[in-house]
């Protein structure tokens, strides 16, 4: 009967004082010692392929963008000046029957 009792006030001791979780290391893999040399040199290789391959798709994704940037700001300088030109226009109308009121 004791025993109940002092599992018991463990656990109650436990609820009131938690024991702070231990963090787990991450594990790293080590490569088995059976894998040769060449084995992982051709790894490297093609992970360094691949890496390059990343990068270059990279920069072209990135010339696009900005090339994509200059195209909407020409586009956006043209309407600009469209707008501009249509405005003045109505406004030259406007000058052409005031001065010939004149």
């Amino acid at each position: 009967m004791k025993a109940k009792e002092k599992k018991n006030e463990m656990a109650a001791e436990e609820l009131v004082n938690p024991q702070p979780e231990t963090a787990e290391e991450p594990q790293v893999q080590i490569p088995a010692p059976s894998e040769s040399l060449a084995e992982l040199q051709k790894e490297v290789e093609s992970l360094a392929k691949k890496a390059s391959d990343n990068l270059e798709c990279w920069q072209r994704e990135r010339a696009d963008f900005t090339n994509y940037k200059k195209r909407i700001e020409r586009e956006q300088e043209a309407l600009s000046q469209n707008v501009t030109a249509a405005t003045i226009k109505k406004f030259l109308a406007v000058l052409d029957d005031m001065e010939r009121a004149m």
